[in-house]
């Protein structure tokens, strides 16, 4: 999920984390299901999110990330990507959509847009 600010997508993990918790209470490493990935990571920790993205036996199943993904990142495996904002510029919002399917395989990019679009 591509969020706007790196502020935004904290509550965002804070939030889904919480529908885990309820849903799945005595999930194992629930922890690290949702990971974060913005310009604030050192350089160890985008290599290792990057690792685990493309390992299908990590823990690992929702990247909230900043635009710090959207370019010298492909990462396989991307079937669904999200968008919390509309306030890009169209090679911008081109960019992160084109996260999804870069292996050939289906995938669907989903964006939520202001009421006035």
């Amino acid at each position: 999920m591509f969020t706007k600010t790196i502020e935004y997508g904290d509550r965002v993990i804070r939030f889904l984390d919480y529908i885990i918790a309820l849903r799945f209470p005595h999930l194992p490493d629930r922890s690290k299901i949702i990971m974060p990935y913005n310009s604030l990571m050192p350089p160890e920790y985008r290599t290792q999110f990057a690792q685990d993205f493309r390992n299908e036996h990590s823990t690992m199943r929702i990247g909230v990330v900043t635009d710090t993904c959207t370019y010298r990142l492909d990462l396989p495996n991307v079937q669904r990507v999200v968008v919390e904002d509309m306030d890009r510029t169209p090679e911008n919002l081109k960019q992160t959509m084109g996260r999804a399917g870069r292996d050939g395989r289906k995938a669907v990019a989903i964006a939520f847009a202001p009421p006035w679009v």
